[in-house]
């Protein structure tokens, strides 16, 4: 049947009227429609099933409308301008097919079990018919969108406003809570260096210069030969550092944040009238949603730049492949909201003048050396020898050329840090503040390079993802060039902390301090060591090759034997002096037999209310 060649003419004169300026409005509504989808989504799974809001908080309810608005303002943008010479309604009905298609397919990304297929056939549906009525209705729209599109923008910069405000007071108010100091107060100062593990570093015989600077440090530090983190990865590792407990104690875990059963150490030193500050470069599980700002007065862990605001969504995660093609020609694997460690030092040192003289507990987190290797020039090819993979470090198809690629990028991230940490000390020094500061130096956990079957870490416990520089600098406190061979677990850092600075908590800090290691190795007055105790649980979702697939894993270091528990039961054993890469296992071997019991026993009394559970394991 033909149609009605009067009405078709008013009809393409009605939808003539749409301008460039409003195909630009609907791409943002668009945007801003399914960001405010994504973030009822993230609420939903928040209350409901108890997922955490981890990537950007609370500030997810400006973050994630402001970089779906900006992706869907470009591609209205892109339309907007073939608009200004092509006026037929054929071109509008087109475009608002493709704009609302593109924004269904963006708000369907938030039901993850939907297949891809479906999720297509389902956003075509919505824009094909949803796309035809407001062709047919252009007058409407256009009313609607100038009505509707400039005032939800305002209120999502408001609402962005309204936090950072939030922020500022809260954080006044904690200041003005501080008690007064004690006098003569020495600062405390805690580097972390995220996944940076012990043996890709100078300062412990590796061949390459990595760490020129810590070389130096050394000659007026304890350096620690054999530290053990608690944890192959980064929450549960840090808890430990902050509360001198073992994992298996402590809530922290990989959907669950660290909890306020324990005491950390910022609360103490908090409470003590020390200015307590947190710059976390870590933006993976160093936020504030995950517990370990807890006594910090002043915490940064974001950068809500451009780039960072843009990561924020799902959609722009699902846009990675522009980045990875990028990534590819330009040898990087940059990420555009990671803050690197000159952002962090330069945050640090502005922040520091502004705090009155009161003595500082300051954490700082290098995250450089963490996946994805992207260190600046010239460190990006500082010891590069072959192109690095454009995959993902967790891909089990990596060849041993990408693998060894990936470490090459690893090794010039850990000498970048290296760098920047010569530079950060330097300026303390400068401004007089280094010689009454007890320094830190240390990492959450190391990273593996294909030498047990993976890449990256906290997927299994293998030395190369527990044995972590410790390096403790303090002048007239601690002697200089000493090396400690002695095995010593992160746990004991906070009780370290607080004995070195003459204070008792209310609530004893477990562990023990590590000065008796380098005053009186023999002294019994120190205290029964610690556990060498490491451990990790199994998280969604993980590959089937990895280790902890098969279950929560512990280890235990007894003596010169690594002993690990994995989660079907199957027991390994290393003598790792002589074989520190763990390639022979020795559970097997009728002569380890009473060496295995002995570490069966040792890890049953360090586990205490989880030895019940882990001796079902063991034979």
């Amino acid at each position: 049947m033909n149609a009605d060649p009067q009405a078709s003419s008013r009809l393409a004169a009605r939808d003539a009227s749409l301008r460039p300026l409003d195909f630009f409005l609907a791409g943002i509504t668009v945007g801003l429609s399914t960001g405010v989808a994504e973030v009822f989504s993230r609420l939903h799974a928040w209350y409901w099933l108890g997922r955490p809001i981890y990537r950007f908080g609370w500030n997810m309810v400006w973050t994630i409308p402001a970089a779906d608005a900006l992706i869907f303002g470009m591609l209205g943008l892109v339309i907007a301008l073939p608009r200004i010479r092509w006026k037929g309604n054929r071109f509008a009905q087109v475009a608002l097919i493709g704009l609302i298609a593109a924004g269904a397919d963006a708000a369907l990304l938030n039901y993850l079990n939907l297949h891809w297929i479906a999720r297509h056939l389902l956003s075509v549906g919505v824009g094909i018919q949803l796309g035809l009525y407001l062709a047919g209705h252009s007058n409407g729209l256009q009313r609607f969108l100038r009505l509707v599109t400039v005032p939800a923008i305002c209120l999502v910069a408001l609402t962005a406003v309204a936090f950072r405000a939030q922020d500022m007071v809260a954080e006044r108010r904690a200041v003005s809570r501080l008690g007064p100091p004690p006098a003569g107060a020495p600062n405390v100062l805690v580097i972390v260096l995220d996944a940076v593990r012990a043996s890709d570093l100078s300062l412990y015989g590796y061949a390459r210069s990595t760490t020129p600077y810590l070389d130096r440090l050394a000659a007026s530090s304890v350096v620690f030969d054999n530290a053990i983190s608690t944890a192959p990865w980064t929450l549960p590792s840090h808890a430990s550092m902050f509360t001198g407990h073992y994992p298996h104690e402590m809530s922290a875990d990989w959907e669950v944040p660290l909890d306020n059963s324990y005491p950390t150490l910022a609360e103490i030193l908090r409470d003590r009238g020390y200015i307590t500050a947190g710059f976390v470069a870590n933006q993976l599980y160093g936020v504030r949603e995950f517990g370990l700002s807890r006594g910090f007065v002043h915490y940064v862990s974001r950068k809500l730049n451009f780039g960072g605001v843009m990561e924020t969504s799902r959609l722009s995660s699902h846009t990675s492949f522009v980045a990875v093609r990028i990534n590819r020609r330009t040898h990087t694997y940059s990420r555009p909201g990671r803050r690197n460690a000159a952002d962090i030092n330069r945050n640090l040192l502005d922040w520091l003048p502004k705090q009155g003289g009161r003595p500082f507990f300051v954490f700082v987190n290098y995250f450089d050396a963490h996946e994805p290797y992207s260190p600046p020039a010239p460190y990006d090819m500082k010891f590069l020898r072959t192109e690095p993979p454009t995959r993902r470090s967790r891909d089990q198809r990596l060849t041993k050329a990408e693998t060894q690629g990936m470490r090459d990028a690893y090794d010039g991230a850990i000498a970048y840090v290296d760098a920047q940490l010569d530079v950060l000390l330097k300026e303390l020094e400068r401004r007089g503040q280094l010689s009454n500061t007890l320094v830190v130096v240390t990492a959450d956990h190391g990273e593996e390079f294909g030498e047990h079957g993976w890449v990256s870490h906290g997927n299994g416990l293998n030395l190369p993802v527990l044995h972590v520089p410790l390096l403790i600098r303090f002048p007239g406190h601690v002697p200089g060039g000493v090396r400690v061979g002695q095995r010593v677990t992160l746990r004991d850092l906070p009780a370290t902390v607080l004995g070195m600075l003459g204070i008792v908590p209310r609530v004893s800090m477990p562990g023990r301090s590590l000065a008796g290691s380098w005053q009186s190795p023999a002294d019994s007055s120190t205290g029964e060591a610690s556990p060498l105790l490491s451990e990790v649980n199994r998280p969604r979702n993980s590959p089937d090759w990895y280790a902890v697939a098969k279950g929560d894993m512990h280890s235990i270091i007894v003596g010169s034997y690594h002993y690990i528990l994995n989660g079907n039961g199957r027991e390994e054993l290393y003598e790792i002096t002589a074989d520190p890469w763990e390639m022979t296992d020795l559970a097997r071997r009728p002569e380890a037999r009473l060496m295995l019991e002995g570490a069966r026993s040792a890890l049953k009394s360090a586990l205490g209310n989880r030895s019940a559970s882990a001796a079902a394991g063991m034979r």
